[in-house]
Order: C-alpha cells, then sequence, then structure tokens
C-alpha cells in the first residue's frame, strides 16, 4: 500500500509525471516489444522481465563466426601468396577486429601446418611455410 503523503510530496518536488502510471507505461511498452513482464507486490514492489527465447545462432555464436573466420583465414593466404609477408595488425585493419582474435587466426594457420612465425617481440610477421 503507498503511503498518500510521501506520493504526494514526491510529485509535487517533480519526481514523478502522475502517480501509478509507471506501471502501466511498463506494460504498454512491454506488450508493444514483446516482452513478457510481471508484476509482483507484497511487502515490497518487483518488476520481473522474461528474457526472450533466443535463436540458435545467439546460443552458439561460434556459428556465425565460423563464416566470417574462414573469410579472413582465406584473405590471409591470399595476403600471403601476394606480399610474402603479413602482420596481425594487417587483419586487425582489414577487418575490424580485435588483436587476440587476429592472433587467433594466425594460430590456427600455424596449427594447420600452412605458415610459420617469424622475428620476435614487437617485429613479428608471418609467411606461408615452404613446401621443400
Amino acid at each position: 500500500m503507498r503511503n498518500p503523503i510521501l506520493v504526494d510530496l514526491v510529485y509535487r518536488l517533480g519526481l514523478v509525471e502522475k502517480a501509478g502510471s509507471g506501471i502501466k507505461r511498463i506494460q504498454r511498452l512491454a506488450k508493444e516489444d514483446n516482452i513478457r513482464v510481471e508484476f509482483k507486490t507484497g511487502m515490497f514492489f518487483e518488476v520481473v522481465f522474461y528474457r526472450r527465447i533466443r535463436s540458435k545462432s545467439e546460443v552458439n555464436p561460434k556459428q556465425i563466426r565460423r563464416k566470417s573466420e574462414d573469410a579472413r583465414l582465406q584473405w590471409i593466404l591470399k595476403q600471403l601468396e601476394k606480399n610474402r609477408k603479413i602482420k596481425a595488425k594487417e587483419i586487425e585493419n582489414k577487418f575490424k577486429v580485435h588483436r587476440d582474435t587476429a592472433i587467433e587466426d594466425l594460430k590456427s594457420l600455424i596449427k594447420q601446418n600452412k605458415i610459420v612465425r617469424k622475428g620476435r617481440g614487437n617485429n613479428v610477421w608471418y609467411e606461408l611455410k615452404n613446401e621443400e
């Protein structure tokens, strides 16, 4: 139960537009966005928002990443055929990915025995593995 004196005070201070308008507004907005919402009252007032059921691609983001990862790996190999060497920074810039992602792509190609790492420290580059 609301305390009418506190409700009036909060309203007069301009902290709420209209007493009691929040619940209806939440219900309307939730309905518009197809979000299930539940109101619980007792000693305290609670609003429970239920998450939407996610699509399979959201449940397993690897499914989406796999395609873009394959495209990056193919691009890296083509660049190496053209330019003979590549740095992680080039992958970051081309695909707008984090450095860790670029390094993981390069490590993947190393595991596949397609490229080798050269250099040390800040001066690291990658080349196609020689077919000797």
